[in-house]
C-alpha cells in the first residue's frame, strides 16, 4: 500500500474531534494505489482508500485530494511522502464510504468537501447514525461554519428514490445504545 502522510493545518473535514492537537494535525491516507498530477493539481488514491486523522476515519473507493501548492518535494515521488504547505481546496470520495468519528458513523455513495465555503456534500443513500438514532436521505449537506445540516429525499420518487427518514429510539432503548 502507497502512504502519504500530511502535516497541515488544513483538515480533510473540520469536525470535532479534528480539534488541532498534535496528534490531530496529522492527516494518514493509505490506498492500493496513488497517482498525482502536478499539472491538474490532483491526488487520486484508489482502492480500498483509508484517511485517518486523530480519532476520525473515512473508507471509500477513491479519493481525489485537489490542491495548489506542490505536494512532494524533491522530483520523484516516493513510497511515503509529507505534503506540506499545499493549499487543499476539495476533497472528493466516491464508492462505499464509512466515516466514523467518536460522535456518529456517517455512509453514502459519494462524498465532496469544500474547504473554501467548509461545506460537506454527501449524496447517495445517505445513512447518518448517532446513538441508536438513524437519519436516512439521498443528500446531506453540512455547512460547518454555520453548524447546520439538512438532509433531503430525491427529486423523482418515480425513480426510487427515498424520502427523508428519521428514526429516534426512545427511553430505554436509546440509553442502551450509549
Amino acid at each position: 500500500m502507497i502512504i502519504l502522510r500530511v502535516f497541515i493545518a488544513c483538515v480533510l473535514l473540520p469536525l470535532p474531534s479534528f480539534a488541532l492537537t498534535p496528534q490531530a494535525s496529522q492527516m494518514t491516507i493509505t490506498a492500493d494505489k496513488l497517482v498525482i498530477d502536478d499539472i491538474k493539481k490532483t491526488a487520486v488514491f484508489s482502492g480500498s482508500v483509508l484517511v485517518t486523522r486523530f480519532k476520525t476515519k473515512l473508507r471509500s473507493d477513491s479519493l481525489v485530494v485537489f490542491y495548489s501548492a506542490s505536494p512532494l518535494r524533491g522530483s520523484q515521488a516516493p513510497q511515503s511522502s509529507s505534503l506540506t504547505q499545499a493549499n487543499i481546496s476539495k476533497l472528493i470520495s466516491k464508492g462505499n464510504i464509512v466515516l466514523k468519528t467518536p460522535e456518529y458513523t456517517a455512509t453514502s455513495q459519494k462524498g465532496e468537501y469544500n474547504t473554501a465555503n467548509k461545506l460537506l456534500t454527501l449524496t447517495g443513500n445517505v445513512i447518518l447514525e448517532q446513538n441508536g438514532h438513524r437519519a436516512q436521505g439521498e443528500k446531506f449537506i453540512y455547512d460547518y461554519g454555520q453548524q447546520k445540516g439538512r438532509l433531503v429525499n430525491g427529486s423523482d420518487r418515480k425513480e426510487g428514490k427515498q424520502r427523508a427518514k428519521l428514526t429516534i429510539q426512545l427511553g430505554e432503548n436509546a440509553k442502551q445504545r450509549k
